[in-house]
């Protein structure tokens, strides 16, 4: 299916959910609606709507025996005499045709369509402005005088040849953040665990996080022990709730520099 068929039927959708479609028409958009879920949706949500305006889409309407000669009889200068109808014996209201309530109802659900539309561009909008304003708060971070870069490197025993970390430590503020590409995420109910490690002593636990599909992880706010000199970091994997001690073997480890 051309982009250009794609549209065509898109623009059938609220006519099909009313049932104001020709046989022709109609009978595209079912194979059309069976063959692609995304559009079945779209013809679920208007019907949906369509409710609102009174259930079932109305079913057409047939001409009238002798519409057109009446027609005629009424238009000047058919030459023949203008149609006299009798006056209602009391007031009626009048009941508008089927075929102009489907008009009227296809009408108002692209509006309501566009509408949504409107709301999801905004709601995108409004996602891209707040993370762009993470990344501008992380590269603010990282460049601020005091911040070390960490380059946490794969070990010879690690599963993950070509991931990487880059560990921002503020030394001044006491926090850092992690970066991690290409480092498959662990499956569930494990998780990556960061080490802080001094010279002669026990690791010091950090913070445990996991990636997403791309291999790419970000952990802003990760708190440095303070009153610490810290030779080594590492990545090890845990359970997901983390651990006290790291379980071999380390995946990832890189050197702080030398004070």
């Amino acid at each position: 299916m051309t982009p250009d068929d794609r549209a065509e039927l898109r623009d059938l959708v609220p006519a099909y959910a009313l049932g104001a479609l020709d046989p022709d028409d109609e009978a595209r958009m079912t194979a059309a609606v069976a063959a692609d879920p995304s559009l079945a949706a779209e013809v679920a949500a208007y019907r949906e709507m369509a409710g609102l305006f009174g259930g079932e889409a109305a079913p057409p309407v047939p001409v009238p025996a002798g519409l057109r000669a009446r027609v005629l009889a009424t238009t000047p200068g058919s030459g023949e005499r203008p149609l006299r109808l009798a006056a209602p014996a009391a007031p009626q209201r009048a009941t508008p045709a089927p075929t102009w309530w489907v008009a009227l109802a296809a009408a108002v659900l692209l509006a309501v369509g566009l509408a949504w539309q409107v709301r999801a561009l905004r709601v995108e909008r409004e996602a891209l402005a707040d993370r762009l304003a993470v990344r501008e708060r992380e590269l603010n971070s990282i460049l601020e005088p005091g911040v070390e870069l960490v380059r946490l490197a794969a070990t010879e025993q690690g599963a993950h040849r070509d991931a990487g970390i880059q560990l921002f430590v503020d030394h001044e503020k006491r926090r850092a953040i992690v970066h991690a590409f290409r480092l498959p995420p662990v499956p569930a109910g494990k998780a990556y665990q960061l080490w802080f490690i001094e010279e002669g002593q026990a690791p010091i636990p950090s913070v445990t996080f996991n990636t997403e599909a791309s291999g790419h992880g970000l952990v802003q706010e990760v708190s440095v022990p303070a009153g610490k000199v810290f030779v080594l970091a590492a990545i090890t994997v845990e359970p997901a709730g983390g651990s006290t001690a790291p379980t071999l073997p380390i995946q990832l480890a890189g050197a702080f520099r030398k004070s």
